[in-house]
């Protein structure tokens, strides 16, 4: 009988050991939006740049996961990405323009011939 016993001890502490795993249960309720009813708010950021060069390298923009679309002032759009440049068929008059998303500051390094900054929100 007491074979028993201690076998019964041994069996239940070698269960008990492995219990180190939480028990399934229900997934925990996703924290409620401090602000219900309100929408994620994207700031838009536009920057045109006019200028008189063949040649135009992008503003190096700042911020988390910084997106936009870039147009030229030629006819030629493109997305933007980190690097962006663009070669002018002709010298002469041009506005690039800039609209950008996620952005917390921008740093120009080639101001060259431009004439005008606007930047708006």
């Amino acid at each position: 009988m007491k074979k028993i016993y201690y076998f019964s001890i041994a069996v239940l502490l070698m269960v008990s050991c492995q219990g180190d795993k939480p028990l399934p249960g229900p997934e925990p309720e996703p924290e409620p939006n401090p602000n219900p009813g309100e929408d994620v708010v994207v700031t838009t950021f536009r920057l045109t740049l006019r200028h008189n060069m063949d040649y135009l390298r992008s503003p190096e923009w700042s911020g988390e996961s910084v997106r936009g679309e870039v147009e030229w002032g030629d006819g030629t759009k493109e997305a933007y990405s980190e690097g962006l440049d663009h070669d002018y068929a002709a010298e002469g008059k041009y506005s690039a323009k800039f609209e950008m998303e996620n952005v917390d500051g921008f740093e120009i390094e080639q101001l060259g011939d431009i004439e005008h900054l606007d930047i708006a929100l």
